[in-house]
């Protein structure tokens, strides 16, 4: 998923966490049996800022281009993406502070 975001953004990205520990998901804040524990999770960014990066998530998703995205964060004020193949949710799209 990461690549295909890579692609159509046309810069590099940065995975600021991929997979975790327990132990280090918990001293980083990460909610007990997050799904970066399980490898299933990664929090991106890039120079052109997390609002166009969500954005091309959301592009791209409705493309069919990442069938396996479950689940897309945009921290605004921390200027990342969390993005996950977990489970399915309600709403794939999510916007925090």
């Amino acid at each position: 998923m990461a690549q295909t975001i890579r692609e159509a953004l046309g810069v590099p990205i940065h995975v600021n966490s991929g997979c975790r520990c327990e132990k280090h998901n918990a001293k980083v804040g990460g909610v007990k049996g997050s799904f970066h524990t399980k490898g299933k999770a990664a929090d991106l960014s890039c120079s052109l800022g997390a609002q166009i990066m969500f954005e091309t998530a959301q592009k791209l998703k409705a493309e069919g281009k990442l069938p396996d995205l479950e689940y897309c964060i945009l921290y605004r004020t921390k200027n990342f993406v969390h993005i996950d193949c977990g489970k399915k949710r309600k709403n794939y799209w999510e916007v925090r502070p």
